[in-house]
């Protein structure tokens, strides 16, 4: 049995206990629109990035996306890992009370992807703020 790490299971919880409210919501045909969803901080996908970089069973995928880019320039991550990636930004919406859009979390994958190949410098936030700043649904703080 595989031990699943603590934000995973407080996320598994959280999400329990909100798919009911979900499930209700869509059922009566309430689709925000990408509009009405605003946009995200780029300070929250930094921070959100940084996080997951803490996170061995995150930042693990990178690792090995590292090497086999070195193999394969074509190489990305399968999608099982993008799964993971997503659930850990919801929970980290979830965690720190965000209720901005969840479209602009789909470029934290590419955002990690950038730091593990040494595009972005783990350090440098004024590049990782550039490189997200290109994309819609992105504010500068």
């Amino acid at each position: 049995m595989i031990n699943k790490p603590d934000w995973l299971i407080e996320y598994e919880v959280w999400y329990k206990k909100k798919e009911p409210e979900l499930i209700k919501k869509n059922a009566a045909g309430h689709h925000p629109t990408l509009a009405d969803m605003g946009k995200t901080r780029v300070s929250d996908l930094i921070s959100c990035a940084q996080h997951a970089r803490q996170r061995p069973e995150i930042w693990g995928k990178f690792l090995a996306l590292k090497e086999r880019v070195a193999e394969d320039p074509d190489a990305s991550l399968p999608n099982n890992d993008i799964h993971l990636i997503g659930r850990f930004s919801n929970w980290f919406r979830m965690k720190n009370n965000l209720e901005n859009n969840r479209v602009a979390y789909s470029y934290l994958p590419g955002l990690l992807t950038k730091y593990a190949l040494g595009e972005i410098s783990e350090t440098d936030d004024q590049g990782a703020k550039r490189w997200l700043l290109q994309f819609p649904f992105v504010s500068d703080d």
